[in-house]
């Protein structure tokens, strides 16, 4: 039965020699039955498990614990390289006085690791691009704000000088466009408005502005 699941299982005695094997850890690790039952784990094909992450895990076998879960170890499996392996253990007893076994299964999660790492490294890349654009729009919205506000008190000069009726219909018009762009700019950068209202540089030009504005 054991030779049917395709994930990679082992059991192990009292002693943590192997009994068995099913074929996929036979494949996995390039090793024939003859080579490894009756052998300790990190004892099999010329002690490449002999790793200090699976002797860690042999450790607490060997302290009584019963089931062990995710206990991650990084194995060189020639021709595929280093691979990282979730291990897990769970004890086995037939009867209450039988004697103690140890099924061992093997994940490789190599894959799922490259890919969790590059999605890291993707939202690293997204995070800084964001961050990058936010600075943009911010210094781009300081800098236009300014003739903005210009434009919009010309529009109110010229909206108290002009009379007539084709000139008030193009003052209104002036007014949609300047509204429009400020909205523009709010949704565009609304964090850096705030900031921006109250620096001592955009205080000082619009109290010029302001001055200048009652002054024509």
């Amino acid at each position: 039965m054991i030779n049917t699941i395709r994930q990679p299982l082992v059991v192990l005695d009292e002693e943590l020699c192997v009994i068995s094997a099913s074929r996929s850890f036979y494949s996995t690790f390039s090793v024939e039955p003859g080579q490894i039952v009756g052998r300790q784990l990190d004892a099999v094909d010329d002690d490449r498990l002999d790793i200090a992450a699976l002797r860690g895990f042999l450790d607490r076998l060997r302290r009584g614990e019963g089931v062990i879960e995710d206990h991650e170890i990084d194995v060189e499996l020639p021709p595929r390289g280093i691979r990282s392996l979730l291990v897990n253990a769970l004890e086995i007893r037939e009867e209450p006085l039988a004697t103690r076994k140890i099924l061992v299964m093997l994940d490789d999660i190599t894959e799922r690791k490259r890919a969790s790492e590059a999605l890291e490294a993707a939202k690293l890349v997204a995070e800084r691009a964001n961050l990058g654009k936010s600075r943009f729009l911010a210094a781009a919205s300081h800098d236009l704000r300014q003739p903005l506000q210009t434009l919009s008190l010309l529009r109110g000069i010229l909206g108290k000088r002009i009379k007539d009726q084709s000139g008030s219909r193009l003052v209104a018009k002036l007014e949609e466009t300047l509204s429009a762009m400020s909205g523009m700019l709010n949704r565009s950068a609304p964090c850096s408005i705030a900031s921006e209202r109250s620096s001592p540089t955009t205080l000082w030009r619009s109290s010029s502005v302001g001055s200048w504005s009652r002054a024509v």
